[in-house]
């Protein structure tokens, strides 16, 4: 039989939809129509009426032969079996699939298409999502996440288009762990394994990591998941979700206690408050037009919240998002305006990532943050030739980062004169930037395991007296008029105090040495019922005096983890990524609410890589102290990322 060939599209604001039905020999086959997808909706001359289908591609070295259009295609054997099932429940004539409709072989169209994703996902009257044939329970899984769902009814369905409905939120992310009475009296009781156990397999398969599920269900008006025979909607499987992650961690030992459902924690994280309405639609209703409000969210926030995704290519990353976010141009067509972000697959992955940086911080350059994004290039990649400043997405393991420093405050992060005004993208990968340069790094700690720093807080504390004593005479600190055990304690948190500390007049010239006391007294043994019993009887003089939370100690490992303290040249005190090096300098640069590590390139004046976050205690009193250039903003060093 003769191989099929694409028309080509009559117009990029052009698609294809996919019309499904059985031959004599009861073989799949199908037809393709060209139809126009106006970006504005017209009522007079409405699209047809269609399904969008989600799925996984499978592996395309297993594929299975399909007539279109009276000649032969190969698709993969997954969407054959997805096909199947659309042809047994799709209410309308035609559906839209991207591996049939797109030519997938032609770079142009697969960009124009790609480009109009969210578009033909938001027309869509429903979108099927096939995960599979079904197993033995099945069954049992769609019934227990029906029930666990309207545990938390409403939740998922459209609980978070606005504010109003916050409190809704609040009562479901506020986690509880329910006892197993409890969970008896709700009906879904947590003694029953082999319905968790379901649950669990529903969630473990592979559609709930895909990446192109963020813009094809992320929107969705309706959205139905099919598993063979058995059918269960969108929203209350963000519902049975959202519930299993906040009031259910009594159940997980039960079962496995070795592993997290990654499904489960993908499908909670779509739960994104729909807090940014861009503009209206109008779309058809039984008694005239309807107007139907268009969303979008912040194209970092959704990068970095499934940046853990699975997607075959990995310049999808941020091409699947384009649509959905704040940068597309407006409300209807939701393709970007910048011409670096536009989808391009001529583009390597490097060429893709790099260029979406750049347009994203040229899109928020009036924001105060518009340099928030390179704080997502650590770790760096390990590809050869990858520019310093450019996260790459593909990295999913973000284990060695640590947690987010908190950001300088209004006085230095929200004023016009640090703004990061943009002074041009730089030769190749190479991006300008201006900032401040606090001073060289001349002495760094050892990196430390997080419980062996806590264990050997002293140690450490006495280390940093003495370097300083040595290189500047002082036990005063030369930016603030805290002591140095103070600013190295406020380091260790980043520069922000806990309630009960803030509270206290006498905080600064007490806090270190209360840090000290009190991080070797949480570190007593409580091996025995004697031993836990006079550690509490220590550590609550603390809690009393200071009012200090429980988690104060947890507070104290995620700021410090993955992290080293370091003594400037100038006699900063701080702390940074832990592959700072001595001989690298921190610096604030305008648009960056938090001060970084910056290594000098040698033999290229004002060139760096950028290493990563840091807090450099007494910055903002120097950075106050600049002068101003004409326009009012800060005078500031110029500098070169590569």
């Amino acid at each position: 039989m003769e191989s099929f060939a694409y028309t080509p599209l009559q117009s990029l604001e052009n698609t294809r939809l996919l019309t499904l039905s059985l031959s004599e020999d009861d073989e799949l086959q199908c037809t393709l129509t060209e139809i126009e997808l106006q970006s504005v909706y017209n009522p007079k001359e409405p699209p047809p009426k269609y399904a969008a289908l989600s799925y996984t591609w499978g592996d395309t070295a297993v594929t299975v032969p399909l007539i279109c259009d009276g000649k032969e295609m190969q698709i993969t054997q997954n969407l054959a079996e997805a096909l199947h099932m659309t042809l047994r429940v799709n209410p309308h004539e035609f559906v839209w699939v991207d591996q049939i409709c797109i030519n997938q072989k032609d770079n142009d169209e697969k960009a124009g298409q790609v480009k109009r994703m969210a578009l033909i996902y938001h027309r869509a009257q429903t979108i099927l999502a096939w995960i599979g044939p079904e197993q033995h329970d099945t069954g049992l899984a769609v019934e227990w996440i029906e029930k666990v769902a309207s545990l938390s009814k409403g939740f998922g369905n459209d609980v978070f288009r606005d504010n109003s409905n916050s409190e809704d939120r609040r009562k479901v992310e506020t986690v509880e762990n329910l006892s197993l009475a409890q969970s008896e009296d709700l009906g879904v009781p947590f003694s029953n394994d082999e319905a968790w156990r379901a649950f669990s397999s529903f969630y473990d398969r592979p559609w709930f990591q895909r990446f192109w599920i963020v813009q094809e269900a992320l929107p969705a008006r309706e959205a139905q998941v099919i598993c063979g025979s058995h059918s269960v909607d969108w929203h209350s499987l963000k519902a049975a979700a959202a519930w299993y992650t906040y009031k259910a961690g009594a159940i997980r030992p039960r079962y496995d206690s070795t592993r997290q459902i990654d499904g489960v924690a993908y499908t909670r994280a779509m739960n994104l408050p729909w807090n940014f309405r861009l503009g209206s639609e109008f779309v058809a209703g039984l008694l005239g037009q309807n107007v139907r409000p268009v969303y979008r969210w912040s194209f970092e926030s959704l990068l970095t919240t499934f940046r853990g995704r699975i997607a075959g290519d990995a310049r999808d990353k941020v091409f699947a998002l384009l649509g959905i976010s704040t940068l597309a141009s407006n409300a209807e067509d939701g393709e970007a305006e910048s011409p670096l972000l536009q989808p391009n697959y001529d583009k390597s992955v490097m060429e893709v990532y790099r260029d979406a940086t750049r347009g994203l911080i040229e899109s928020d350059s009036r924001f105060h943050g518009a340099l928030a994004i390179l704080k997502h290039a650590v770790p760096r990649s390990a590809e050869p030739g990858w520019p310093s400043w450019v996260p790459d997405w593909r990295i999913t393991d973000m284990s060695d980062v640590g947690y987010a420093l908190p950001a300088y405050d209004g006085r230095v992060s929200n004023q016009t004169e640090h703004r990061y005004v943009a002074p041009g993208a730089g030769e190749d990968n190479q991006f300008r930037v201006e900032g401040h340069i606090f001073g060289k790094v001349v002495h760094r700690s050892e990196y430390h395991h997080i419980s062996d720093l806590i264990m050997n807080i002293r140690a450490q504390r006495d280390e940093c007296r003495s370097v300083y004593s040595e290189k500047f005479s002082t036990n005063n600190y030369l930016h603030t008029p805290d002591n140095v055990d103070t600013a190295w304690a406020m380091s260790l948190q980043g520069g922000q105090l806990q309630k009960g500390f803030a509270a206290k007049e006498t905080t600064p010239a007490q806090y270190g040495e209360i840090l000290v006391d009190m991080l070797e007294t949480m570190c007593l043994p409580r091996d025995t019922p004697e031993l836990g019993r006079h550690r509490q009887e220590l550590i609550n003089p603390y809690m009393n005096d200071y009012g200090l939370d429980p988690d104060w100690l947890e507070y104290c490992r995620l700021r410090y983890c993955e992290r080293r303290w370091f003594v400037t040249e100038e006699g900063h005190i701080g702390i940074g990524n832990w592959k700072m090096e001595e001989g690298d300098v921190v610096a604030l640069l305008w648009g960056l609410d938090v001060a970084c590590i910056l290594r000098p390139v040698l033999g290229k004046p004002d060139a760096y890589e950028f290493i990563g976050e840091a807090y450099c205690h007494g910055a903002q009193a120097a950075v106050e102290a600049l002068g101003k250039d004409v326009d009012g903003r800060s005078l500031g060093t110029k500098m070169v990322l590569v």
